[in-house]
């Protein structure tokens, strides 16, 4: 009787052992999904949205700020940065005698404080030289943008669409590298305007100065351990 209810003990621990093996491997699993997952679609477009190169014009400065003509309603947010050029030389076509434009060169960057409709206001942030009146600026243009990543694994998707995005400013791809690493001074040293970090579930955007400016998402969740003791059975 002893012998039988022993060989049944033992396969009662068994079979329990086998379901904390089987919810350990689903957890492990759970977990691996979790951490190489990439950047969702949703937050892919929010930031196509928020980050695609915007043209404007500077219309008027009052002292250290610089009024534009886009707004809320062209898509402008605070935070937004725009690089200010001034007019170099007419390109006109040499046989139809048509003007094609003008070549642009950089002198200086703004980042925006405050969105009305139809106009936003923001402060220099750097410049070569005095703004001309009117004057373009273009929203994410002639930057250099770092990319980082807090505790999510390589994702160069997400590198290949922000370089496509972006494609008159400088994008660097370093994964290996965190923002709790980071200082301003490394930051200014490289001339870093704007910094992606990618995590678990989101992207943090932050500036040159480590302001969080903008975060997409929410923080996967980390896998909880469930255990689960097997039955007590009594040997008789």
């Amino acid at each position: 009787m002893k012998e039988k209810n022993w060989q049944k003990f033992c396969m009662t621990l068994q079979e329990e052992s086998m379901k904390q093996i089987f919810k350990i491997l689903l957890l492990v699993f759970t977990w691996i999904s979790l951490s190489f997952a990439q950047v969702s679609p949703k937050i892919m477009e929010e930031i196509k949205r928020d980050y695609q190169p915007l043209s404007a014009l500077v219309i008027g400065l009052e002292g250290n700020e610089v009024i534009l003509d886009k707004g809320r309603a062209q898509g402008v947010k605070p935070k937004d940065v725009f690089t200010v050029y001034k007019k170099v030389k007419k390109i006109v076509h040499p046989e139809t005698k048509e003007s094609l434009g003008f070549l642009k060169e950089p002198i200086g960057k703004i980042e925006v404080l405050r969105v009305d409709e139809n106009f936003a206001t923001g402060r220099i942030i750097s410049k070569r030289e005095d703004f001309p009146i009117p004057t373009p600026a273009k929203r994410n243009t002639d930057l250099r943008i770092l990319i980082v990543s807090d505790g999510s694994p390589i994702d160069e998707a997400f590198f290949v669409t922000l370089k496509n995005l972006l494609p008159e400013s400088e994008v660097i791809f370093e994964p290996h590298l965190k923002v709790s690493q980071l200082t301003q001074v490394d930051l200014h040293a490289r001339k870093i305007d704007i910094l992606f970090s990618l995590g678990p579930g989101m992207v943090k955007v932050y500036n040159s100065y480590l302001d969080l400016v903008r975060a997409y998402g929410s923080p996967s969740p980390a896998p909880t351990q469930v255990v689960t003791l097997p039955p007590q059975t009594q040997v008789t």
